[in-house]
């Protein structure tokens, strides 16, 4: 998909991490923002998929169109490649949280032992809440 690279690809400019090319008009922050440089610096809102996660239409050096999620950008950024058969974790069970240190490379497994753990501290917390 043109998106594999390796973490001395990208380089940091002003606290933000350029991506390396093929996507080399975009960067993103320790924040979750993703920010294009075609015209200026320009944050970009993107819009939920069908999952709920955030994805951009991004255009690459050569004019054509990829449709990365923001969790997959920022976590390539930061923590590296995605290692084969892992996806991106959301350390607080947040899915729409998608700062640099909430989120790292897991297994599928992880994921789920996260979801679970998640919803059973917020069980316990609404049944701590209505005692």
């Amino acid at each position: 998909d043109g998106m594999s690279q390796k973490h001395s690809d990208y380089r940091v400019v002003a606290g933000e991490v350029r991506l390396p090319a093929p996507l080399s008009y975009y960067a993103v922050s320790p924040a979750g923002d993703v920010i294009g440089y075609w015209r200026g610096r320009v944050f970009l809102t993107g819009s939920p998929d069908k999952d709920g996660y955030i994805r951009f239409t991004l255009i690459r050096d050569d004019g054509t169109r990829t449709y990365p999620r923001r969790p997959q950008l920022i976590c390539s950024a930061f923590h590296g490649p995605c290692p084969e058969g892992m996806e991106v974790r959301h350390l607080n069970g947040l899915s729409t949280d998608d700062r640099s240190d909430n989120l790292c490379w897991g297994t599928h497994q992880e994921n789920i032992d996260d979801r679970e753990r998640h919803r059973s501290m917020r069980r316990a917390v609404a049944m701590g809440a209505s005692l």
